[in-house]
């Protein structure tokens, strides 16, 4: 009987264990080993507690890489939310689009994990942090803060290093670096941006429907997203600028990012209206409110009370980025393991029989359970294809 190690027991290494049991039965012993107290401490913090497992529109665009295509297409035939029904669980989309359980909670989520792992007789170890894996001749020696474990096949799930306080600070990145593994450069994604204090000042807990643009400098526009922005003392949050964070992160090249604060109204149609105000002789903080929140009206009006640079403003107010709030209130880790490191399977070119899968490679998505999804997606794969592996040596 083959036994596979997975070390780390969030959503791709949870979801992996399963579907290898799904696949191969009592051909396999499957250990999980985590280093917290308990396993899934993500998951209950997913989607503000609701848990966002994928997307209707999952498609290669939303992420960072089109690598991604090859795993993703593992739910093309067979959809996620009948992967999740096998397993016991229901869910359904909102308006949006985004895959929630019926029950909007992340805790059914991992509760129906648990009883599928317990069902499989999957051993879970907690308490345990891995220390090093080495390879030997006959698969891999996992040595822990416990003990050493044998194991003929070895899955690194250990997520990254954004909210270590839900279990995952970047260990990963250590092991693999000990085994000579390439790691691309690690930034802090989904995340919110510090801005220069004087572009949010008197805005702080303001929120606001907006469009944002971010522009290279010779012009070209790199992001365009309308959502919520959220202000605060010193920066901005919400979905739209978390996206725009993980274009952020990865430029080198200077370029200018700029909030348009009423998207669906036209330049000619924001003139007519307050030259409308003006002729009846309003003052201009009494007509710029008619269209913004007091709060906004009165910053725009602090800054300038000429009607043409009102609008300006109003379509291309600026932000200066001067940083973000850190991995530690960060959803997602961008970098990770190099793809050039994998092969199609996340199988290590380097060491046969030891694979990547989640948040640990160098995939990222945007918000609207992009990243969930590849974390069943990647584990899916490397499932598929460990049971392939096996079953062909059986034949």
């Amino acid at each position: 009987m083959k036994k596979i190690g997975i070390i780390g027991g969030g959503a791709s290494g949870l979801m992996c264990a399963i579907y290898l049991k799904q696949m191969l039965f009592d051909q396999i012993e499957v250990i999980i080993i985590e280093k917290m107290d308990r396993v899934g401490k993500k998951i209950l913090a997913t989607g503000n507690g609701k848990c966002n497992l994928s997307n209707q529109d999952i498609h290669e665009k939303y992420y960072n890489n089109p690598f991604v295509q090859s795993i993703l297409s593992v739910y093309q035939e067979n959809n996620i939310q009948q992967d999740m029904s096998k397993l016991g669980l229901l869910t359904d989309a909102d308006q949006a689009g985004r895959i929630y359980p019926v029950t909007e909670s992340a805790n059914t989520v991992l509760g129906i994990l648990l009883m599928n792992l317990q069902r499989h007789r999957i051993v879970i170890q907690t308490n345990t942090l891995v220390q090093q894996v080495i390879p030997h001749p006959k698969g891999y020696q996992i040595k822990t803060s416990n003990q050493d474990i044998d194991v003929d096949m070895v899955i690194f799930a250990t997520g990254g290093k954004s909210a270590s306080y839900l279990g995952s600070n970047g260990e990963g990145y250590t092991l693999m670096q000990k085994l000579g593994v390439k790691v691309t450069a690690l930034y802090p994604g989904l995340v919110g941006l510090k801005t220069r204090k004087e572009d949010v000042k008197g805005l702080n807990g303001l929120r606001q429907k907006a469009e944002v643009k971010i522009y290279q400098k010779n012009g070209l526009c790199i992001f365009q997203e309308k959502g919520e922005i959220q202000f605060k003392e010193d920066g901005v949050s919400g979905i739209v600028m978390m996206n725009a964070s993980r274009i952020i992160q990865r430029q080198t090249a200077p370029f200018d990012i700029y909030i348009r604060f009423l998207p669906h109204l036209s330049q000619r149609e924001l003139q007519t209206f307050i030259q409308n105000g003006l002729q009846q002789q309003k003052p201009i903080i009494e007509i710029v409110m008619g269209i913004l929140p007091k709060m906004l009206a009165q910053k725009i009006i602090s800054m300038t009370q000429d009607v043409n640079t009102i609008i300006d403003y109003i379509m291309h107010y600026p932000l200066h980025i001067i940083g973000d709030y850190g991995f530690e209130r960060s959803q997602i880790t961008l970098g990770g393991v190099d793809l050039q490191e994998v092969n199609s399977h996340l199988e290590l070119i380097q060491y046969p029989h030891a694979y990547v899968i989640g948040e640990l490679l160098d995939i990222d998505g945007g918000c609207g359970g992009y990243n969930l999804h590849f974390a069943f997606a990647s584990a899916k794969q490397v499932a598929k294809h460990i049971a392939r592996q096996l079953k062909e040596e059986i034949c």
